[in-house]
């Protein structure tokens, strides 16, 4: 099992409504989430350290970057686990596909 441990409480944004749906959600960089979707890793990373800042202001380290790739891609991968898992529990899956 991997365990990515990221800003998925209080701290994040979306944390009122993710709590209240009992739903998992992250987001992306406007910049960055095309190269996500094309599954171009390197040009996420790239894109990642050239435009985007974290909270603290500082460009992300490719680490840093790297792990928010993974990040939506693992999400994907367990809301399509989810989905052949158990097709009766469609609001489940939608609310996760919807996060992404």
């Amino acid at each position: 099992m991997r365990v990515y441990i990221a800003n998925f409480g209080e701290g994040n944004i979306l944390w009122p409504k993710a709590k209240a749906n009992s739903t998992i959600a992250i987001y992306d960089n406007v910049l960055t989430h095309q190269f996500w979707r094309s599954g171009d890793r390197e040009a996420y990373i790239a894109a990642s350290i050239q435009n985007v800042r974290n909270a603290s202001g500082r460009a992300p380290n490719r680490i840093t970057a790297s792990r928010w790739y993974n990040l939506s891609t693992e999400l994907r991968a367990l809301s399509d686990q989810m989905e052949s898992f158990d097709r009766s529990d469609r609001a489940t899956t939608q609310g996760l596909r919807a996060a992404i």
